[in-house]
């Protein structure tokens, strides 16, 4: 599965050669350390002075409810718009709930609160539990950009390219110092395809030298793993090949290989 949580980091570092991260773009899962890398990795850039912004995707999907019970399993409290907690201690009675309202969709399109919301509520916890020093805290919720309106990755990524169009991010450069420089985190088993559909989407903007992505990810092993973990390994592994054969993405060069193979 190594091959699904594809990296692409520079060997150098982050910031080499005048270049500068500017935007973490955390694409909608259910993965909490991969919240917290994310989080981590804000918290040393944006304090060493880069302005380094976090920018968080995802409305509803599938792994809307999954997210919600992870988080507060692990201690999270998630406020719903309407000033409700979820917490340990009354998820049981939020399921009940869910089920009432025939499913997760149903629900939060009823309280309106997308999987961006939840994630800042989660990242910004994080750094608090973490002691991070408050005026970083401030930085992250002052520049945190939320795209919610979306379901699914793609249009995640069509509705970001939007953004930077009109913020004029894309604009024509002859200096690298000021290519958009944007790393995607996401849960590793779907790192791969976020990349790709990154370049997908962003693939004309890419080309003329305006935009990179780097990919980064947590390592991941399937040692261990049950069986709904091996079940949504399988999928996204196939999920991954089709979209490349449909050309809903492009797949980079060193994972290829990889899904050929399959």
């Amino acid at each position: 599965a190594n091959f699904l949580s594809q990296r692409g980091l520079p060997a150098q570092g982050l910031t080499t050669n005048g270049m500068i991260i500017n935007d973490i773009v955390i694409a909608g899962n259910d993965d909490l350390s991969t919240l917290h890398t994310a989080s981590t990795l804000f918290v040393d850039l944006f304090g060493k002075g880069f302005g380094t912004r976090v920018v968080i995707l995802g409305g509803f999907g599938r792994l809307t409810m999954p997210l919600i019970e992870r988080a507060v399993k692990a201690g999270y409290v998630i406020q719903l718009p309407n000033l409700e907690q979820i917490s340990r201690y009354n998820f049981i009675e939020f399921q009940k709930r869910v089920i009432q309202a025939k499913g997760i969709k149903n629900f939060v399109k009823k309280v309106e609160i997308s999987e961006a919301q939840i994630i800042q509520q989660i990242v910004e916890q994080m750094m608090k539990k973490d002691g991070v020093a408050e005026e970083i805290v401030k930085g992250f919720l002052d520049t945190v950009i939320l795209e919610k309106r979306a379901d699914n990755t793609s249009e995640n990524y069509q509705n970001y390219q939007e953004l930077l169009v009109r913020e004029g991010r894309l604009n024509a450069t002859s200096d690298p110092a000021q290519v958009w420089n944007v790393i995607n985190i996401s849960h590793p088993l779907q790192q791969l395809r976020t990349q790709a559909t990154f370049q997908k989407v962003f693939a004309s903007y890419i080309e003329q030298g305006k935009i990179h992505g780097f990919s980064l990810a947590q390592q991941y092993s399937v040692n261990g793993l049950d069986r709904s973990m091996k079940e949504r390994l399988t999928g996204e592994i196939f999920r991954t090949i089709i979209y490349s054969q449909q050309a809903d993405i492009v797949v980079v060069e060193n994972a290829q290989a990889a899904l050929a193979a399959i």
